[in-house]
């Protein structure tokens, strides 16, 4: 199924939600970014106990819950005076590249694998990869 299939999919499928997206990416009418911020701000150091503190207060806040998300986008739309489907807060739960580097060793054929101490210069990439994390709103009116 193409990009184009799956929207008409979306279209007719019935649910609301995604028959108004499905509508607007196909009239190429995307949500405009209206918020945008680091997710561990610059005046804290860059580490990952930092950085998994930050992800913890995230998801008290509802950020990677789907229902949860739904509450705090109606709340922003309510103030905004917009309706709740013209709201999308985005938050991935792990900063892009974020996951551990780490190397498999296999001694011998068939023998379980040992995992290296993660090095330095790997240590360096998470930090600048947690760096990058951000959380964005988006809405769907241009004209407002």
């Amino acid at each position: 199924m193409g990009d184009v299939e799956l929207l008409i999919f979306l279209k007719q499928s019935g649910n609301t939600t995604a028959k108004y997206m499905a509508e607007r990416l196909l009239r190429r009418e995307l949500f405009k970014p209206f918020f945008k911020a680091r997710a561990i701000s610059e005046d804290i150091e860059l580490n990952e106990e930092n950085y998994r503190i930050k992800q913890a207060e995230y998801e008290k806040m509802g950020l990677f819950k789907f229902h949860d998300r739904l509450k705090l986008e109606d709340k922003i739309a309510t103030k905004c005076k917009l309706r709740t489907d013209e709201i999308i807060i985005y938050c991935s739960p792990i900063a892009p590249g974020f996951q551990k580097v780490a190397q498999q060793i296999q001694k011998e054929i068939g023998a379980k694998t040992e995992e290296r101490k993660e090095r330095e210069d790997h240590k360096v990439i998470r930090k600048a990869q947690s760096a990058i994390m951000e959380n964005l709103c988006f809405c769907a009116c241009s004209h407002r």
